[in-house]
């Protein structure tokens, strides 16, 4: 007798027997076989954002199902963190365990298959078991590695997909079935990050004079102190405060040590309307931190700029032209 009827007997003055059919609305909830499954995408999987510094081997980034704990191998700076993929089942027997299968991967810039490609591999996903009324939710990590033969990675988004397989027993048709759908993996590769000059070195106001035996000089530490040395004939006077250069690096990961190297050639420092007037020399560049920095939590580093400034020696004793005196210096960072 199906669920939901209730038959009963009633007798008429002439006890005739007769049937009455009444439909009693009962709250069951009927498995739902045969409906529709659905996965939806509720997050994909992005590994974040990724600074590879060579590619000489295989580097891997390991990223858990829990988004958590990654571990890196290899020539991998983690910028910024990703996320897990996060998916929803609908429409599945209830009370099953679902088998999940997912092809390995290539991601690449843009997604347009161009190489140098990451290869999405070994994902982690949990067992999978519906509940009463069909429904499952998991969440998808991988691992993702690099080519490791020496070719370039481009600064550019990642994207690509692979196919996805769910497995599992269907009551309906008593059998097992296998539904798919393509899944997709982004990430992006950003090796680089900005340098930029928030303060110019400015040795201020000087008066300077050269003679062909002596040299002057001018030591502008970092943090815009100031120590003039003078010898014989030639000198140099500061009439006004000079500054310390300032560069700040934006973009790079956060917590990490930065490599900072000067060049100390010797740089000439020529009067900008008359570049064949005697000149200054620049050299012995200073930074703080020196050697080495590390960013902050956002990524970012300030960095403090000083050198040296040497009048040259002279035919004979010269006082310096009045004007402005340019030069351009070099200053690397990287990781």
């Amino acid at each position: 007798m199906p669920l939901g009827w209730i038959i009963s007997r009633t007798k008429s003055e002439k006890q005739v027997p007769k049937w009455r059919l009444l439909f009693v609305f009962v709250g069951v909830n009927f498995a739902p076989w045969g409906m529709a499954q659905e996965i939806d995408e509720l997050a994909l999987l992005n590994f974040g954002t990724l600074a590879i510094t060579g590619n000489n081997s295989n580097s891997t980034l390991e990223f858990p199902r829990s988004g958590r704990n990654l571990v890196v191998t290899g020539n991998l700076i983690v910028v910024e963190n990703g996320e897990p993929g996060r998916y929803l089942l609908t429409g599945f027997p209830p009370n099953t365990g679902i088998e999940v299968e997912i092809d390995i991967a290539s991601i690449t810039a843009g997604g347009t298959g161009v190489p140098e490609p990451i290869t999405v591999h070994d994902f982690d996903i949990a067992n999978v078991f519906t509940n009463e009324l069909g429904e499952a939710e998991f969440q998808l990590g991988a691992s993702f590695s690099t080519s490791g033969n020496g070719g370039e990675y481009q600064d550019a988004p990642y994207a690509g997909g692979a196919q996805m397989r769910l497995y599992f027993w269907e009551p309906s048709v008593a059998d097992f079935v296998t539904i798919t759908q393509n899944v997709e993996f982004r990430g992006e590769v950003r090796s680089s990050f900005a340098l930029n000059e928030a303060v110019a070195m400015h040795f201020g106001t000087l008066f300077a004079r050269g003679e062909p035996d002596n040299q002057a000089s001018l030591r502008l530490f970092p943090d815009g102190r100031l120590d003039i040395d003078n010898n014989g004939d030639a000198k140099i006077l500061s009439l006004s405060p000079p500054r310390a250069a300032v560069l700040m690096v934006n973009g790079a990961a956060p917590n990490r040590e930065l490599s900072i190297g000067v060049d100390n050639s010797e740089i000439t420092m020529r009067h900008k309307e008359n570049p064949t007037g005697p000149h200054f020399i620049l050299s012995e560049i200073e930074t703080s931190p020196s050697g080495t920095g590390r960013t902050d939590g956002a990524g970012e580093l300030e960095i403090r700029v000083g050198a040296t400034l040497t009048t040259q020696k002279t035919p004979s004793s010269v006082v310096y032209p009045s004007g402005t005196y340019e030069a351009t210096y070099s200053i690397t960072v990287s990781y």
